[in-house]
């Protein structure tokens, strides 16, 4: 892989890295919420609606990690 090539993989590199950090962020003030939630209204139709969005987050939070360690490989 050429030097230009590389440098654009770097770019992407710090794209995701940004994407991911907002995606644990929003996870986790989802989660914090959720868990607030729960306590007053336990198995309501909101909290399980959040329990899915957490989830879904989890699984982009997966996702932007997979894609960081492909960018590291496609780069060597």
């Amino acid at each position: 892989m050429n030097n230009d090539r590389r440098k654009e993989l770097e770019r992407a590199f710090k794209l995701v890295e940004e994407a991911l950090s907002i995606v644990q962020a929003m996870k986790d003030e989802e989660q914090e919420a959720l868990d607030n939630l729960e306590d007053k209204f336990p198995g309501s139709e909101k909290a399980v609606n959040m329990g899915l969005a957490v989830d879904a987050l989890g699984d982009v939070d997966d996702a932007l990690e997979q894609a960081l360690v492909g960018i590291e490989a496609a780069k060597e």
